[in-house]
Parts: structure tokens; sequence; C-alpha cells
């Protein structure tokens, strides 16, 4: 809320007038930023949780394919 006080401060135009609807744009396009930002970061968790996801299947198919092969070399 400060930080909007603030902005209103700076925003006075020559004649002494506050632009409300500059400054209004001015936040909505600050939340919009952060809005957007959260979905690109959800974006990253889900796909870091997928190759997590990945990497364990690869894994205990390796283990398998491994045993496998000591029994092949076994007979």
């Amino acid at each position: 809320m400060q930080e909007q006080e603030a902005e209103v401060k700076k925003e006075k135009t020559t004649n002494g007038e506050i632009n409300i609807d500059e400054i209004i744009n001015k936040i909505k396009e600050e939340q919009k930023s952060k809005f957007e930002k959260e979905k690109i970061y959800q974006k990253i968790i889900q796909t870091k949780d997928a190759i997590t996801k990945i990497e364990t299947e690869l894994a205990k198919k390796k283990i398998r394919l491994n045993k496998l092969y000591q029994n092949y070399k076994e007979i």
C-alpha cells in the first residue's frame, strides 16, 4: 500500500493533478506480470516432477534389465 501511495506522489502531472488511470494501469500490469510468473513457476514444478518420475521409471527398468542380463549370463 505504501508503494502505491509513493507511486501516486510520483505520478503528478505538470498542473499538479494525479493521473489515476495511469496508476491503475501500472498496478494492473504488475499484477498480471506476477500472475504470469506464478503460472510459469507452476509449469516448471510440473515439468520437474515429470522428469523425476521418468528418471525413476528408467532406473527401475535398468535394474530389471541388469537382473535379466545376469540371469542370461548364468544360463
